[in-house]
């Protein structure tokens, strides 16, 4: 939501297909030693507040999602027994039907697996879990974050007892995201990568066309720099033939309002310059009046920028006003 700055009216918009919403965690119980699906009190919010922060995105197609990550608990999706796998996906599907949610996205970060008196992590449960959620919920979307060893062997179905991983999400995409370096484009399908510094094995039955290679950070102001290159990056990516295998871009950072964090994150010259240039349907590069990389700045430095031949009635959809999802509790 935000004003328009000439009739002051009130107008809302949004990004993207998948919203993913945070933050679910794997809690646990430990004298029933069970896995908990535990909501943060944001989160609990949110989900109790349908009508105002969930339906008006699904009306407009998007799918909204249940984002479940590690608790710091030691228990967590790769070292779950059947019972708690079992156990775990019941209480995911009924918040999903309860609050009237898309599908889940499923993200192993902070899980905490080196707690002792844990169970050790192995190579199956995960992929039962993704399986399990599945056959629990075949109508729901499922994706995953595929980052460190959590996912690593997912390659593999000889590892995961037989399951090949891909044919039981719709999506996932690398979680290598970070302020502090330049956009990280992966590739686990091709056999060189000038465009990452990290590398991934292809998920065993999961194509191309349903990889995000592109996950984008939000850059703070300070960061003008990676910024600039980072575009440079994907341009020169988008350039070479057959490499660019779909349009998924990923915001691997929460959506923010500059109100939330008070201008030190830019949204506008960050998130929504590099939809224009990558994406096939966002922003044009390349043309009048000037071709891209040639916007020098005063000290004579090249702007890796984007020609942007936009209409007005863009311009003011994409480039004014703020509270574009500002937190109001």
């Amino acid at each position: 939501m935000r004003t328009n700055t000439e009739t002051r009216e009130k107008e809302a918009y949004s990004m993207g297909n998948i919203v993913n919403l945070r933050i679910a965690t794997v809690g646990y119980d430990k004298e029933s030693g069970r896995a908990i699906l535990t909501l943060n009190n944001d989160l609990r919010y949110v989900l109790e507040n349908t009508a105002t922060y969930i339906r008006p995105l699904q009306d407009h197609e998007r799918k909204v999602c249940l984002c479940i990550e590690g608790g710091g608990k030691g228990l967590g999706f790769c070292n779950m027994n059947d019972a708690q796998i079992a156990d775990f996906t019941k209480q995911v599907k009924d918040a999903i039907e309860y609050y009237q949610l898309d599908g889940v996205n499923l993200w192993d970060v902070g899980s905490g697996y080196d707690k002792a008196g844990m169970p050790p992590v192995n190579t199956t449960s995960y992929p039962k879990l993704i399986k399990s959620l599945r056959d629990a919920m075949p109508g729901k979307m499922l994706t995953l974050v595929d980052k460190d060893e959590p996912t690593a062997s997912f390659y593999d179905p000889a590892l995961c007892e037989g399951i090949e991983v891909g044919k039981y999400i719709d999506y996932a995409w690398h979680g290598y995201v970070s302020e502090e370096e330049e956009v990280q484009i992966i590739e686990p399908w091709e056999t060189e990568h000038p465009y990452s510094d990290y590398t991934r094995k292809p998920i065993a039955g999961l194509t191309a066309e349903r990889y995000g290679s592109v996950n984008m950070p939000l850059y703070p102001k300070s960061a003008e720099g990676i910024l600039n290159a980072s575009k440079k990056k994907a341009i020169m990516w988008k350039k070479e033939e057959n490499r660019k295998k779909n349009n998924i871009i990923v915001f691997g950072s929460d959506m923010i309002s500059d109100e939330q964090n008070q201008y030190e994150y830019r949204m506008e010259n960050g998130y929504l310059s590099f939809i224009g240039a990558i994406a096939e349907d966002g922003l044009e590069w390349g043309k009048n009046p000037r071709p891209p990389f040639m916007e020098r700045e005063e000290n004579g430095e090249y702007n890796y920028g984007i020609s942007e031949t936009v209409t007005d009635e863009h311009r003011q959809k994409f480039h004014l006003g703020y509270r574009y999802l500002a937190k109001d509790w």
